[in-house]
Parts: structure tokens; C-alpha cells; sequence
């Protein structure tokens, strides 16, 4: 299997037109009145809000991703001849917040596949937890997207998805910092 780094950057375009190539896999292999239904994080889910970022792969939080779709991943990945992680679910364990059906946009629609992706606001809770320093950028775009300026603001919409879950009172202390970090950036 190929590894993660041998998949291309793709625009959201691409990305798209690899959902289209996977619904017409689909086609035949889908039970009638069967339209798979998936949600995404990550790098599609930005590229449908900045048309401009870029992606190797799309990220579902679903916790399965059934064995006929599957199958017609791999169809395309042989097809492009690219590894046939382009479409996984590995970041799912990693989201330990249950996000409301409200905090997700349909990004793509098609006969047999549709695809939400999350909105700018749960986006940018996401990539404050990951804490990652690829993510910053990301931050910067999505905290002057949905108005969040300030340390506070970030926070703020940080509290708003997280305050809830099992990590909130552990993850709030790192995630106020990196807030504190970031926040001149957004100036």
C-alpha cells in the first residue's frame, strides 16, 4: 500500500472530481434507494470554504466506511494509480467531541454519495485542538473567517465545541496558549 506523502496535493476541484469518479464506481454496487452519506474534516472541508488550499487526502470521522465503498475507492485509486488512502477514516479516533448534524455543510452531492463537510466555525475548534504546527495557518485563515480576532474569541469558539467533551478541562489550558500564540497573527 502506498504511504500518505505519495498522494498529490489536490484543490478542492480534484478533489471533487475524485468523488465524481467514486460515484460512478459506485454505480451497480449500491443498493437501490442506498446513498452513502459521509462527514468530513480536514483538508476538503477547508478547500470548500478557500477554494485556493489544497489536500492529499479526505478525512471522514465516520467510524466506518462500508466495505462496498471501500471497494470503489480502491477502483480509483488503481485507476490514478495513487494509494487508495486518499478517502480514510483515520482521524476519527482522533475528534473526541460529538459534533452536532448543524455543524456540517453539504460539500458534495451526487446519486449515490454525499459528502458534509464541517463549517468554518467547528473547523477552526478542530484544528485548535490538533495543535499541530501545520495547522496554523489554517487557524489564521479560519479565526478571521468566522471573526475570532483575539485569544479570547478563539478560545471562545474553542469552549463553544469542546465544553463538553471528555478532554475539555485536560486540553483547555494547551489550547488557551496556543490561542494566546496565534492570536497577534490574526491582526
Amino acid at each position: 500500500m502506498a504511504q500518505m506523502s505519495e498522494l498529490p496535493s489536490r484543490t478542492f476541484s480534484e478533489m471533487k472530481e475524485l468523488l465524481d469518479e467514486l460515484n460512478s464506481s459506485l454505480e451497480g454496487r449500491t443498493p437501490p434507494g442506498v446513498r452513502y452519506t459521509f462527514f468530513a474534516v480536514g483538508g476538503i472541508a477547508m478547500g470548500a470554504v478557500f477554494n485556493e488550499r489544497t489536500t492529499q487526502d479526505i478525512d471522514l470521522i465516520d467510524a466506518g466506511i462500508p466495505e462496498s465503498v471501500r471497494k470503489a475507492v480502491r477502483l480509483v485509486a488503481k485507476r490514478r494509480r495513487m494509494s487508495d488512502q486518499w478517502l480514510n477514516n483515520q482521524v476519527s479516533e482522533m475528534v473526541d467531541v460529538d459534533l452536532p448534524f448543524g455543524a456540517f455543510q453539504t460539500i458534495y452531492s451526487n446519486r449515490n454519495l454525499h459528502v458534509y463537510g464541517a463549517k468554518p466555525e467547528y473547523l477552526l475548534a478542530l484544528k485548535l485542538m490538533s495543535g499541530r504546527g501545520k495547522d496554523i495557518p489554517d487557524i489564521i485563515l479560519l479565526g478571521k473567517e468566522v471573526g475570532a480576532r483575539s485569544s479570547a474569541s478563539l478560545l471562545a469558539a474553542w469552549d463553544h465545541v469542546y465544553d463538553t467533551s471528555a478532554s475539555y478541562s485536560v486540553e483547555r489550558g494547551f489550547v488557551s496558549s496556543l490561542c494566546d500564540d496565534v492570536a497577534p497573527l490574526l491582526q
